[in-house]
Parts: C-alpha cells; sequence; structure tokens
C-alpha cells in the first residue's frame, strides 16, 4: 500500500511501472508485469492487489517475517502482505512474501498563478488565490478566488482545459485558452454600494463542488476527471472603463484534477 504525507506537494501522485517477476519453474525466465498507473492525493491510502490465475510468481520471504516497509520524503510503500483471492481484510493469510521489482512515481505540479491581471478603473490589481486540493471525488474542499476586486460588481470564474493563453482582451489579458466556459455569476459585495467604489470585493467558488453539480450551472465532465489540467481566471464587471472593456480581471490559474 502507498499513501502520501501531507508535507507533499498539493496534487496527485501516479504511481506506475510496477514490475514483479515470474517463471515457470524455479530456474524460470522472470519476465515483468507492469501494473497500470495508481493516481492518489495527498494523505490518501490504497492498496494493490496481484491475482495469478496460472502458475505462481517467484517471491521472497518465507516463513513469518515483519511486512517490508520503504519511503521517502513523498511515499511510504509497505509489501508482502499475501492472502487469499479475494484481497479482503477476511482473506486467509500466507507467509508474507514480496514481489522483486521496482517502483517509479511522479509528483504533480501544484496548482499555479501565472499570466498578468488587469487593472481595475480605481487602480487596483485583482488577485486570483486558491486554497484546499483538486479532487473529483471529494465533493468540495478546493476553493478558487478573487480578491481585490470592485465592490458591488457581477463576475464569473471563466474555465477551460486548453492550455494558458495571454490574448488581449476587453484592455486586459485572458488567460485561458479558448473553448472556455462559465462557472454561475456572482456578486463581489464588499463595501456598501452607497459608498464610493473601492476594491473591497471578493469571488469564491468551491470547484470540487461544482464540478460534481452541487452549486448549479452546467460543469463540464473533465472538470471531475482526475488527471485533467484546468486553467481558470476571474472576469468581472467594470463600469469604470467604456464598453466593450468595462471589465475587470485577475491573473490566472492553473491546476491538475486529482481522484
Amino acid at each position: 500500500m502507498g499513501s502520501g504525507p501531507g508535507s507533499s506537494p498539493v496534487g496527485w501522485t501516479s504511481l506506475g511501472s510496477v514490475p514483479a517477476t515470474q517463471g515457470a519453474t524455479a530456474s524460470g525466465i522472470s519476465l515483468p508485469i507492469d501494473i497500470p498507473d495508481i493516481p492518489l492525493t495527498v494523505g490518501q491510502v490504497t492498496g494493490v492487489a496481484v491475482k495469478f490465475t496460472g502458475v505462481g510468481p517467484r517471491y521472497f520471504g518465507t516463513g513469518t517475517p515483519a511486512l517490508s516497509v520503504y519511503s521517502d520524503a513523498n511515499l511510504s510503500l509497505t509489501t508482502g502482505d499475501v492472502r487469499t483471492i479475494p484481497f479482503t481484510t477476511g482473506g486467509s493469510f500466507f507467509s508474507s512474501r514480496a514481489l522483486v521489482g521496482s517502483l517509479t512515481y511522479t509528483l504533480a505540479a501544484p496548482p499555479t498563478v501565472y499570466c498578468t491581471a488587469k487593472l481595475t478603473s480605481n487602480g487596483c490589481t485583482p488577485a486570483i488565490a486558491f486554497s484546499g486540493t483538486p479532487s473529483a471525488t471529494a465533493g468540495s474542499g478546493f476553493v478558487v478566488s478573487a480578491s481585490n476586486v470592485r465592490n458591488n460588481k457581477n463576475g464569473l470564474l471563466v474555465y477551460g482545459n486548453s492550455g494558458a493563453s495571454a490574448l488581449p482582451f476587453q484592455g486586459g489579458t485572458m488567460c485561458v485558452n479558448p473553448p472556455t466556459r462559465r462557472a454561475p455569476y456572482q456578486n463581489s459585495y464588499g463595501s456598501h454600494p452607497t459608498l464610493p467604489p473601492d476594491c473591497t470585493g471578493t469571488y469564491s467558488i468551491d470547484m470540487n463542488a461544482f464540478a460534481v453539480g452541487a452549486l448549479g450551472g452546467t460543469p463540464t465532465p473533465w472538470l471531475a476527471t482526475p488527471g485533467s489540467v484546468i486553467n481558470c481566471q476571474w472576469w468581472g464587471r467594470d463600469p469604470g472603463f467604456a464598453v466593450p472593456d468595462a471589465s475587470m480581471l485577475t491573473d490566472g490559474l492553473e491546476y491538475t484534477v486529482g481522484i
């Protein structure tokens, strides 16, 4: 079983290229067995069982030694747990055994802020930010927000899965490569609307919740697909600019959806 400690970068980890050995006889030629990649979120514990339908595998660890544990700063791997099929907590134990092989893994990049925000008409720089971990199954816990935006103005999150861009757009920069989609509208609130315009407004959306349909709108399936790379950016109204440039834009955020 493998688990990623809390100190690992935000994102998901892929376990791959896990060859074991298999021989028809004690002196047979060992052949590699490639186990498909397994995506893991930070802190997740998962188990992997290999079922052999023909002759059994070559292994070491006869008798009753303790299970073997290998770990580094990112991953902890426990091997040698051998049980009857199916591999469940109710299965009968054999003597602990370990397959001969190797393990490689790749850490997914954490969410990254990029691109350039557009100054509001009253001189503020809107800023995108995030908290939590992007996940296709958690149902909540990954919040994408914007601060330093004009108060009491409607806005929304623009997102896509076609990569980053830096395209001229409404007097600023569109950081999301088209085609783009939109999350539901919301109000920035902030200072009371009877006061002079300022930059106390904020936007916020939990993208894990939005991805599974909990916040309305029409989320795309790839928002809840592990491994999808998402780019997003906040857009809001700014009537201090003349049409068609009457908008405010944050910088962009890129993140990878975990499981």
